[in-house]
């Protein structure tokens, strides 16, 4: 299979969760592939990929065996309102190793192309490229993965992954047929925890876990507290994470190689309301500092500390939404 990616670090490929979900080790990555020939010899292996569960979930990144983006340079990633990208006109380039062009030999580039509207999290734009992928190493050729970007301020900033086509694309801008419209999956929330996680912890060398924390409650701002267990009783904790009425907020909570059981509190700091009521007492403070501690003393000599008892708790699933409602 072959596909298309692009640097968006000095060792990460960001790509189609279709080309790499299923081979998540000894990726051959021929950068600078032209007239059939690479210029480097590199390897990657999958580290962050979009849940299959969800809608615009067609993204990946891989982590390459040597930095080469120290050597050749690599784009930022950006998530915009689809308003703002439609009101900028042509100004944005898709690149791909097309079949149709050199016989999938050389990148394919359209340049001055716009988005035109928006369809289940996919971008569709008029980049006139043949978006496809090569099935085996013997067909040449594959856009999925390849980046849509535009400059700005000056930088090159990635805001879209080439993807399949739906039927018809329907949004701001009109409706428009398939072979009217070529889809990129927009960058999105969770795209970019995967890559600030995989920017921190840069050894990660298996897919990272996520949880989307949804607000579905009365009130306005939910701020949530994270513990995830690491061994026997001891739990590592994270937070706190403001979440608006009616939105989710996703955070990255460790690798899939991980037994990654979760628990989760919750309290809106205005009215006093808390979710949680499970088994595990903790040690908190303010929404402005966490700490959990064997000993508590904080706790015990009160100054503003408290118990709180953290909701049931949840396994993570690899590859699977791990959803958390605060109703």
């Amino acid at each position: 299979m072959w596909c298309t990616g692009v640097l968006v670090s000095p060792d990460l490929v960001l790509t189609s969760s279709k080309c790499i979900i299923d081979r998540p080790k000894d990726l051959r990555v021929s950068p600078f592939y032209v007239n059939g020939q690479g210029a480097y010899s590199v390897t990657g292996h999958t580290v962050g990929f979009g849940r299959e569960a969800e809608s615009g979930a067609d993204w990946a990144f891989m982590q390459l065996n040597i930095p080469l983006g120290n050597t050749l340079g690599y784009m930022a990633i950006k998530n915009l309102p689809t308003e703002t990208l439609i009101s900028m006109g042509n100004v944005f380039v898709a690149v791909g190793y097309t079949a149709d062009f050199e016989g999938g030999n050389s990148a394919s580039i359209h340049s001055g192309c716009s988005v035109m509207a928006e369809i289940e999290k996919k971008l569709a734009t008029d980049c006139d490229l043949n978006v496809e992928v090569a099935a085996s190493s013997s067909e040449n050729g594959g856009t999925f993965g390849g980046p849509l970007f535009a400059s700005f301020d000056g930088v090159p900033s990635v805001v879209g992954v080439m993807t399949q086509s739906p039927n018809q694309v329907s949004g701001a801008g009109g409706a428009y047929q398939t072979n009217e419209a070529t889809m990129a999956t927009k960058v999105n929330e969770e795209m970019l925890e995967s890559y600030k996680y995989l920017m921190e912890n840069p050894d990660t060398d298996t897919p990272v876990n996520f949880i989307s924390l949804c607000n579905l409650s009365s009130s306005k701002v939910v701020h949530a507290a994270l513990a995830r267990r690491l061994d026997g009783d001891i739990w590592q904790t994270s937070g706190w994470i403001s979440v608006p009425q009616n939105q989710c907020i996703n955070r990255g909570v460790g690798s899939s190689g991980e037994v990654s059981d979760l628990r989760v509190f919750g309290k809106d700091f205005e009215s006093g309301l808390t979710w949680g009521g499970g088994d595990l007492s903790l040690c908190i403070k303010s929404k402005s500092q966490f700490l959990v501690k064997s000993t508590p003393e904080e706790c015990l000599n009160d100054n503003g500390f408290e118990y709180v008892n953290f909701g049931s708790l949840l396994q993570l699933q690899p590859s699977k939404a791990n959803v958390w409602t605060f109703n």
